[in-house]
This record gives C-alpha cells, sequence and structure tokens, in this order.
C-alpha cells in the first residue's frame, strides 16, 4: 500500500527484477494514490485503474462499508480451494484490477483475474463527486468487477521448451491484509496461498 508514487528508478530494478530474474513480485495497491507503476502492469498485461469498487447488494455490503467477496476462479491454484470450501474474504476500499487489452501482444504471457466482486457491483470512476455515486452507464465500469489478477510469462529456451519466467499479482487493495482482516479465515488463506504460488 504505498502512498507516494514510486521512484522511475525504484520501478526500473522492478522491472529489471521481474523479466531479467524470472522474479516473483505481489502489490498490493489502493485506489486514490499515484503509485507509478502503471508502465510495469502495461508491460505485464495488467489494468489499475483510479477507481473505487462500490457494491450495493445486500449479500455484498458489510455493517462498515467493507466489500464481501464470493466470486473466485475455481481454477487457479491461489483461489481453488477457496473457491471449493465456499470461503468468503472481506475487503476494504479497492480498485478494479483487470486484464490490459491494450498491452502490447505477447504470447508468452498469461494474464488470469482471479478475485472479483458480485454483478450487483461496479467500478465508480468519478468517486471523487459524493453526488454522483451511483452506477453510471458508459462512464462507469460494470460488474461483476476484478480486483486481484495474476500474470505470468515463460521463457523460451534454446531448446524449444518453456521455462517458468516471471510472476506478478496484483491485488486493488492492501486492506486485504491489516489486522483485523487476516484473522478472517478466508483472507489467510488467499494471501497464503498467493505467497505459495508465487515462490512455487
Amino acid at each position: 500500500g504505498p502512498r507516494l508514487p514510486l521512484m522511475a528508478r525504484e520501478v526500473n530494478i522492478l522491472k529489471d527484477y521481474l523479466n531479467e530474474n524470472a522474479g516473483r513480485l505481489i502489490v498490493l495497491i489502493d485506489p486514490a494514490i499515484n503509485n507509478n507503476l502503471g508502465d510495469l502492469f502495461y508491460h505485464w498485461g495488467i489494468l489499475a485503474e483510479d477507481m473505487v469498487v462500490l457494491d450495493t447488494g445486500s449479500d455484498s455490503l458489510m455493517t462498515g462499508g467493507d466489500l464481501l467477496i464470493r466470486r473466485f476462479d475455481p481454477d487457479h491454484p491461489i483461489t481453488e480451494s477457496i473457491a471449493k470450501n465456499s470461503e468468503s474474504v472481506v475487503v476494504g476500499l479497492s480498485r478494479p484490477v483487470r486484464a490490459d487489452i491494450g498491452s502490447p501482444l505477447d504470447d508468452r504471457l498469461s494474464v488470469t483475474p482471479i478475485v472479483g466482486g458480485s454483478e450487483s457491483g461496479w467500478g465508480e470512476r468519478f468517486y471523487h463527486d459524493q453526488k454522483s455515486i451511483g452506477y453510471d452507464e458508459g462512464v462507469d465500469m460494470k460488474g461483476p468487477v476484478s480486483i486481484a489478477v495474476v500474470s505470468e510469462r515463460s521463457i523460451s529456451s534454446d531448446l524449444g521448451i518453456d521455462i517458468p519466467g516471471g510472476r506478478l499479482v496484483v491485488f486493488g487493495t492492501s486492506e486485504i491484509i491489516t489486522n483485523s482482516r487476516l484473522t478472517i479465515l478466508g483472507n489467510f488463506t488467499l494471501f497464503l496461498n498467493t505467497i505459495n504460488w508465487s515462490l512455487d
């Protein structure tokens, strides 16, 4: 949850780590804060726009404003057990994170949304203006909205085989692992699985 933009030098170090060293990186970012990671995300096929995920559904909104997340990719190693056991995850303010259809084509890159909100949720673009909060067709992002994406790149060798390359996981909130939320089984499992998958 960086509170200031990363410096260009720091971003370049992360890029080199992912690309040249087949690095593993877990990024947790929040809405309303410029993190300066847009270019890194772009080259890994990920878009994290500055919006806020909102939901008015009675089974998705908890007392206090937290979102109750129940949509998980049942086939990805990070979320498979959570989906199978019908666990939930509780998050605070989140920004949408999704596959970037405008990023460079790369058949070595695989981008997968793994955690998302409900059908009644949306990505609010003008969340700063409290008077216009509510889904606006053609302006806001229609739900279900993804809040976590994984991206991995394979490296082709001279022998014609693919070798595992870098892995990047981006969450649209850092509040998923705050002290009060990490005690929730779904949150704990999700983050532990993310670490395990990232490190093989």
